[in-house]
């Protein structure tokens, strides 16, 4: 399924870093487009045919010939038909430039164009009908319709024309995965009895090919004469045969020629059971009806912790009637019950009941068995009759009125879908001719344009596949879909999700900013951080001094100990206020300490050196 998608996906990868659009809206292709041959701006075809191939001198030229309906309201203010039409150039991987075509320039609305024909397409006994058109996208499409519509003349204004009366014919490709992609072929046929008109659908209709950015070309025929039908898709017949073929077209073409008659009955007297109960069974003496299905488990007693004398549930007095609440028509109000706050007991409280088992007695309701009822007479089915409204439709290549007016009456979800050449005719040779001259020079060129976006061939290194039956690296696999699935996204939804990642970026980068600042210790912390290294330098010195008297000791104990004083100093609120008997203050520092309490706490660090003296 997958590589149906490649030819597509393969322009589409590559985009714009900065406004995520595709290089190739902007005229950057990789090999030379030739401007449109004058010969095809200036083809012809008979008289009795119509071609269409939108090379219009200007805009306005166009609009006078291909109308759209003015706005009519349905419901509450909507246009019925709100979507847009423009005349343009292939962007995607076109073919000539300078080739201008139908474009639909709205998603998700319906959108509806015609145009009358110069010259009313006649359907005679022995006409062949011929409808030929191109239709390209340049965006996926994931559900939407390219098809055509073929309408009766008319004289009334296109404007204001209702193109909710029967069309004559309904051709071209239609995809809404997964439930339907194919090339759409519909007739209007109409009992002549009842003068009733239905749409028949043709079953089994071909693919619709719309899943790459190269142009296809559509073409039916209907042969009236013999009743004959071929679908072609780029010139390739895709589906034939004949119209009159059964189970071809649902509903079929022609109604059934007998029907059940509606004043049939089932006489009260037939009897269509299959099988009846044996009117010899017995039901056995020792079966008791009347054994329920569970029984109070005969095994369990009641916990000695239970107290029965706690009731399980009791009155919620918090509760209080609600203001709505209106006696005379709601009755007396009475308050809910709540799970007994009061029962303490482990094992439950309220009346004990034992567990319910099921009923080894239990045996049902009996049944006789079943036997063949001897008196069968089958399913009942009412007669058939003729039917009144029967009538063979042997001519449903034939339409029922000529051709007037061409309609594209579309929705999509896909913009910029192109349509060109349109051809409506009798000639299957001047058709053939046309798709030669305009359709296969453009799908060259298309086709050549497409392979130079090829990787191998821009002389980038293909990226070594994983062996068969093995699996890729799901890392790999994960960013490849993301990465395909956002290139075929449109241009307003690719600014929106960079928009969302950016912001996303940003507020990351805001909260690892505060974090940062957070964590940060201010300046005078730092200071105090810095000096316990100073302090410990110190120590060591005082450290190395030789073994003392008990006196000395004493004495070079208190100094030590205060010479760690910058941990416990102030907690056990001794501060050394003057020196110590035999030692002398090498440095002493208060430091203020912040504090969440109401006063001010400090630090006091002190360091002292006992005297020689001492120390003999």
């Amino acid at each position: 399924m997958a590589n149906k998608f490649v030819p597509f996906l393969l322009p589409l990868l590559i985009i714009h870093p900065v406004s995520g659009q595709n290089p190739q809206a902007h005229g950057e292709y990789n090999i030379e487009h030739p401007n449109l041959p004058t010969m095809l701006e200036n083809g012809s075809v008979s008289e009795d045919s119509f071609w269409e191939d939108f090379q219009y001198e200007s805009y306005e030229d166009f609009a006078s010939k291909w109308i759209t309906p003015k706005p009519q309201v349905e419901g509450n203010d909507f246009e019925y038909y709100p979507g847009q039409w423009r005349l343009e150039e292939a962007y995607l991987v076109p073919g000539f430039r300078k080739d201008l075509s139908l474009v639909l320039g709205s998603s998700e609305q319906r959108s509806l164009i015609a145009r009358k024909l110069p010259k009313v397409i006649s359907t005679n006994q022995n006409a062949t009908l011929v409808i030929q058109y191109e239709v390209k996208l340049q965006k996926k499409l994931e559900c939407g319709g390219a098809y055509m519509k073929l309408y009766p003349p008319t004289d009334k204004d296109l404007t204001t024309y209702n193109f909710s009366t029967p069309f004559e014919l309904v051709f071209g490709p239609d995809s809404c995965q997964p439930y339907t992609n194919e090339v759409r072929l519909v007739l209007k046929r109409t009992n002549p009895i009842t003068g009733l008109s239905q749409e028949k659908y043709l079953q089994g209709a071909p693919q619709s090919k719309l899943n790459s950015p190269l142009s296809h070309l559509y073409t039916l025929i209907l042969d009236a004469e013999n009743q004959y039908y071929e679908i072609r898709i780029d010139g390739k017949v895709n589906k034939s045969g004949s119209l009159l073929q059964e189970g071809l077209f649902d509903p079929p073409l022609s109604p059934p020629k007998t029907i059940p008659d509606s004043q049939s009955f089932k006489p009260d007297a037939w009897d269509d059971r299959p099988m009846i109960p044996d009117p010899d069974a017995k039901k056995p003496e020792d079966w008791n009806e009347d054994e329920p299905l569970h029984i109070p488990d005969p095994k369990r007693t009641k916990p000695v912790e239970w107290d029965e004398s706690i009731p399980e549930y009791i009155i919620d007095t918090q509760a209080q009637k609600p203001l709505w609440w209106n006696e005379e028509k709601d009755g007396k109000w009475v308050p809910p019950s709540i799970k007994n706050p009061s029962c303490h007991s482990p094992q439950g409280c309220g009346k004990w009941k034992p567990r319910l088992v099921k009923n080894p007695k239990y045996r049902g309701h009996w049944n006789p068995p079943q036997i063949p009822n001897p008196n069968y007479q089958g399913e009942w089915k009412p007669k058939m009759i003729d039917n009144p409204d029967y009538f063979f439709d042997e001519t449903p290549a034939l339409l029922e009125n000529d051709i007037g007016i061409i309609v594209f009456d579309l929705w999509s979800t896909s913009t910029d879908t192109l349509f060109d050449n349109i051809y409506v005719g009798h000639s299957v040779e001047e058709a053939e001719k046309l798709g030669n001259m305009t359709f296969l020079p453009k799908l060259r060129l298309e086709k050549k344009e497409l392979k130079m976006q090829e990787p191998e061939v821009q002389g980038i290194s293909k990226p070594t596949m994983p062996e068969s039956g093995t699996s890729g690296n799901l890392f790999d696999i994960l960013f490849e879909k993301v990465l395909s699935g956002f290139s075929l996204l449109d241009d307003l939804v690719k600014g929106i999700i960079f928009g969302i990642g950016l912001l996303i970026v940003v507020a990351l980068t805001a909260i690892v900013l505060i974090k940062i600042m957070l964590m940060t210790p201010d300046s005078e912390s730092a200071k105090v951080a810095q000096r316990p290294s100073k302090i410990s330098k110190a120590a060591e010195k005082t450290q190395k001094v030789e073994p003392l008297s008990e006196k000395s000791a004493g004495k070079s104990l208190r100094s030590s100990n205060a010479g760690a004083v910058e941990n416990n100093a102030h907690s056990t609120g001794s501060v050394l206020d003057e020196e110590p008997e035999g030692s002398t203050l090498l440095s002493r520092k208060v430091i203020p300490l912040k504090s969440d309490e109401d006063y001010e706490e400090e630090l006091e660090i002190s360091v002292l050196e006992e005297n020689d003296d001492d120390r003999k």
